[in-house]
């Protein structure tokens, strides 16, 4: 009788330690989407968007990036505009953060 109650503490255990690693997993995946990355203009939110192709006008978007500075989500472009290289940092919700182009 002992023995049973072992073996089912022991399995319940197990599958205890199972779903705290299946939780840890799930939770690294969302920060990993958190992350900084390549991204496409059409993962940007619609005012990050519309504020990059004002900036960039007839230019070019050469890379595009989604980075976390400060805790904050950030879309980095390296762009080209006419003969000019630079840089232009957007916020999700439209706002300039930086642009420099030479």
């Amino acid at each position: 009788m002992m023995s049973k109650q072992w073996i089912l503490a022991a399995l319940l255990t197990v599958g205890l330690i199972g779903l705290a690693a299946s939780a840890a997993e799930a939770a690294g995946k969302e920060k990993k989407k958190q992350k900084d990355g390549a991204v496409t203009l059409s993962d940007l939110p619609p005012a990050a968007r519309a504020t990059l192709l004002k900036e960039v006008g007839n230019g070019r978007i050469v890379e595009l990036l989604k980075k976390i500075k400060k805790g904050q989500v950030v879309y980095h472009a390296d762009v080209r505009i006419g003969h000019k290289e630079g840089e232009i940092e957007v916020a999700p919700n439209g706002r300039l953060v930086r642009r420099e182009v030479d």
